[in-house]
């Protein structure tokens, strides 16, 4: 059997996350912080191919989360790893940030019950945020006080736990929010997904969905900001 080696790439935010994986097992990883993608992704991934005596022909596929993020680090980490597809022939596994960081969060939750809330957050900036709540409603966009509003009209008496970027971002907004409401809240100090994560789903895909592999990826933004809760009433 022929070995894999793969790239897991984690650059939604400012922090460069790339780790180098063998039939599953992670290598070696790399982690930096306030990274500029356009001048450093492309060293790292050299450096980590080089360590191992690799060469990018050598990589099965690359996995990266698709977003969403910040504009330009998730823009700059989807055109590069796109500059790589296509100049080596290297297909592309493109990771939903949201669902990544959900299920990594729900992994870490051993006790959490059927009816406990799980609401991923991340930065959408300018007060808004981009979101998941469990399987319940589609992914989107929306902003912070507008989503904590329909929380309290739709999910009262609910153990809520927060988690992403965006949570810690507003925690003390939430706090405000909902204890008033005497909801019973929680956070899991997770910022966004983390290559682990992103490694294990592109598994999944590898083994079970090959149609999905792409030669280019295109950024997952989620500008939709149709917000609207069904009351669950």
């Amino acid at each position: 059997m022929n070995n894999i080696f793969f790239l897991a790439i984690q650059g939604s935010y400012s922090v460069l996350e790339v780790a180098l994986y063998k039939n599953f097992t992670c290598l070696t990883k790399i982690v930096q912080d306030n990274f500029k993608a356009s001048s450093t992704l492309i060293p790292i991934i050299q450096d980590l191919l080089h360590k191992n005596n690799l060469d990018l022909s050598d990589l099965s596929f690359i996995a990266v989360d698709q977003g969403p993020g910040a504009f330009t680090s998730l823009r700059v980490t989807i055109s590069t790893v796109n500059g790589l597809a296509f100049a080596s022939k290297i297909p592309l596994i493109g990771i939903d940030g949201l669902e990544a960081l959900a299920a990594q969060a729900a992994n870490e939750l051993k006790n959490t019950q059927d009816q406990d809330l799980l609401i991923t957050l991340l930065n959408a900036y300018n007060n808004d945020v981009y979101y998941k709540i469990n399987n319940i409603y589609p992914n989107n966009y929306t902003k912070i006080n507008l989503l904590l509003t329909n929380i309290k009209e739709n999910f009262l008496n609910k153990k809520i736990i927060f988690t992403g970027n965006g949570a810690l971002l507003h925690k003390d907004l939430i706090l405000k929010e909902l204890k008033e409401s005497s909801q019973d809240i929680f956070f899991l100090d997770i910022a966004n997904a983390n290559t682990e994560q992103i490694a294990k789903m592109a598994k999944n895909i590898w083994e079970n969905d090959k149609s999905k592999l792409s030669f280019k990826l295109e950024p997952l933004y989620l500008k939709s900001q149709n917000f609207a809760i069904q009351s669950k009433k």
